[in-house]
Protein backbone atom coordinates (compact mmCIF):
# COMPACT_ATOMS: atom_id res chain seq x y z
CA UNK A 1 0.00 0.00 0.00
CA UNK A 2 2.82 2.40 0.84
CA UNK A 3 4.48 1.91 -2.55
CA UNK A 4 1.23 2.50 -4.42
CA UNK A 5 0.57 5.62 -2.36
CA UNK A 6 4.08 6.90 -3.06
CA UNK A 7 3.77 6.25 -6.79
CA UNK A 8 0.32 7.84 -6.91
CA UNK A 9 1.55 10.85 -4.94
CA UNK A 10 4.40 11.47 -7.37
CA UNK A 11 2.90 10.48 -10.73
CA UNK A 12 -0.48 12.21 -10.57
CA UNK A 13 0.81 15.60 -9.39
CA UNK A 14 3.66 15.36 -11.90
CA UNK A 15 1.32 14.69 -14.81
CA UNK A 16 -1.02 17.47 -13.70
CA UNK A 17 1.96 19.83 -13.42
CA UNK A 18 3.04 18.90 -16.93
CA UNK A 19 -0.38 19.53 -18.46
CA UNK A 20 -0.93 22.77 -16.57
CA UNK A 21 2.49 24.04 -17.62
CA UNK A 22 1.79 23.13 -21.25
CA UNK A 23 -1.58 24.90 -21.00
CA UNK A 24 0.16 28.12 -19.95
CA UNK A 25 -0.25 28.01 -16.18
CA UNK A 26 3.18 27.06 -14.83
CA UNK A 27 2.57 28.70 -11.45
CA UNK A 28 -0.59 26.68 -10.90
CA UNK A 29 1.28 23.56 -11.98
CA UNK A 30 3.93 24.14 -9.33
CA UNK A 31 1.26 24.65 -6.67
CA UNK A 32 -0.57 21.46 -7.71
CA UNK A 33 2.66 19.45 -7.70
CA UNK A 34 3.75 20.81 -4.31
CA UNK A 35 0.40 20.18 -2.63
CA UNK A 36 0.07 16.72 -4.20
CA UNK A 37 3.59 15.63 -3.29
CA UNK A 38 3.30 17.07 0.22
CA UNK A 39 -0.01 15.30 0.74
CA UNK A 40 1.58 12.03 -0.35
CA UNK A 41 4.42 12.51 2.16
CA UNK A 42 1.95 13.17 4.98
CA UNK A 43 -0.21 10.19 3.94
CA UNK A 44 2.85 7.91 3.83
CA UNK A 45 3.84 9.04 7.30
CA UNK A 46 0.32 8.46 8.61
CA UNK A 47 -0.20 5.05 6.97
CA UNK A 48 3.29 3.51 7.07
CA UNK A 49 5.56 5.21 9.59
CA UNK A 50 3.26 6.35 12.40
CA UNK A 51 2.07 2.86 13.37
CA UNK A 52 5.65 1.57 13.75
CA UNK A 53 6.75 1.18 17.34
CA UNK A 54 10.34 2.30 16.90
CA UNK A 55 12.35 2.70 20.06
CA UNK A 56 9.58 1.78 22.43
CA UNK A 57 10.53 0.04 25.62
CA UNK A 58 9.81 -3.66 25.75
CA UNK A 59 8.31 -5.39 28.72
CA UNK A 60 10.21 -8.18 30.28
Amino acid sequence: MGLALAAFGVVVPGVLDFFLTRAGAPGLGVIVWTVGFGSAVVALWYVVLRPLDIGAETEG
